[in-house]
């Protein structure tokens, strides 16, 4: 996580945004967005076809549709997905003795054998310089590293699901917004070798995280604060909001750290 205290509001105080899933126009927010995105492309690697997504999901709203729309597109991208590789397993969920938590998918490479972790990401790309620093932090990334050493790969293969950047236009109707959305989205898929001193690096990383979280620091990174989705934590730092108007339940994680120091041999 990027920000160690909205980590600890999220995974320890269980305390969740009430309004979490909604934006201000009364559609899903960019995260319900995602999500729904994620579901999608499960189905997708499950065999199901562009037409069987759509009548699943039932959209309503247009972000809905967007985002089915979307995965529809990456479907008729990528047909031959399951005559290339093998599913092992979707939304696969470990647990090892220091973090548990879920990846988006195991695959297996028919031409070679090889094990892969299958990692989606939906993002709002702009240029090609831009896309060039998101996959270089991709490469650089501690929790799909984890995710490696925790179900036994070295290597990684990427969708990239490019978001178009584009606004409604005036008289547009919904329809003809969708549509023109379809069409913006664009894909891109690269595959990431890890290696051993990687694993390694992103081990000792954790092993830091995990002290200080044992030691109950949980600080706060306020220059991520707004780092392309506002922090659904930023009105309690900034003292607008107390911790009254979140609601306790518990969250749907990703990756759940035990807290627990290394161990010395």
């Amino acid at each position: 996580n990027r920000c160690p205290f909205s980590y600890y509001m999220r995974y320890v105080e269980h305390r969740i945004p009430s309004d979490t899933g909604i934006n201000k126009d009364g559609d899903i927010d960019a995260r319900a967005f995602g999500s729904m995105v994620h579901a999608g492309l499960a189905l997708h690697w499950e065999g199901f076809s562009p037409d069987a997504l759509f009548k699943s999901f039932e959209p309503v709203t247009v972000r809905e549709r967007c985002a089915v729309a979307m995965v529809g597109r990456y479907a008729e991208t990528y047909p031959n997905d399951l005559e290339q590789y093998a599913v092992e397993a979707i939304e696969a969920q470990f647990d090892t003795e220091r973090y548990k938590g879920q990846v988006d998918g195991i695959i297996i490479d028919k031409a070679t054998g090889e094990r892969m972790l299958l990692e989606h990401k939906t993002a709002l790309v702009i240029n090609d310089e831009a896309f060039a620093t998101y996959r270089d932090k991709l490469e650089m990334d501690l929790q799909i590293r984890l995710y490696c050493h925790a179900v036994g790969v070295k290597k990684v293969l990427y969708d990239v699901l490019k978001k178009p950047y584009i606004r409604r236009r005036k008289a547009e109707t919904d329809d003809e917004f969708v549509q023109r959305y379809a069409d913006g989205c664009t894909f891109a898929r690269f595959v990431i070798d890890l290696t051993a001193d990687d694993i390694a690096d992103a081990m000792a990383d954790a092993d830091a995280v995990y002290t200080a979280v044992a030691a109950g620091r949980f600080c706060k990174s306020r220059n991520n604060c707004n780092m392309g989705i506002k922090c659904d934590y930023f009105d309690l730092c900034a003292g607008k909001k107390t911790i009254d108007d979140y609601t306790l339940k518990d969250a749907n994680c990703e990756l759940v750290g035990e807290f627990l120091p290394a161990q010395e041999d």
